[in-house]
């Protein structure tokens, strides 16, 4: 009796390796899957904010109707791509968009 257990281990053990192999390859298509899933989603989101920056005519523009101010303690001109708080027009507009989503 002991000998035909021992002569059906190996085909045991070669099953429990199968299920084994075939549990982690599911469990791997699983997490590539949802990898794609968030990764479609983050395509969509960039692809969003990309479609709502504005183009560079539109910042040449708000450039333009900037005035050029001049900084009362040093007497130096402040440049027309920023604001009077000192920050990049660009990244007013970015911050906005961000905080807009």
């Amino acid at each position: 009796m002991h000998h035909l257990v021992n002569e059906f281990r190996p085909h045991q053990a070669r099953e429990t390796l199968r299920v084994m192999l075939e549990m982690q390859k599911r469990q791997r298509i699983e997490t590539a899957e949802r990898f794609q899933r968030h990764l479609d989603q983050a395509l969509d989101v960039l692809q969003q904010a990309a479609q709502t920056l504005p183009d560079e005519s539109q910042l040449e523009l708000m450039n333009k109707l900037l005035i050029p101010q001049q900084d009362t303690l040093r007497g130096e001109e402040i440049p027309k791509d920023t604001d009077i708080s000192g920050c990049s027009i660009k990244d007013k507009l970015m911050c906005d968009i961000i905080d807009a989503m």
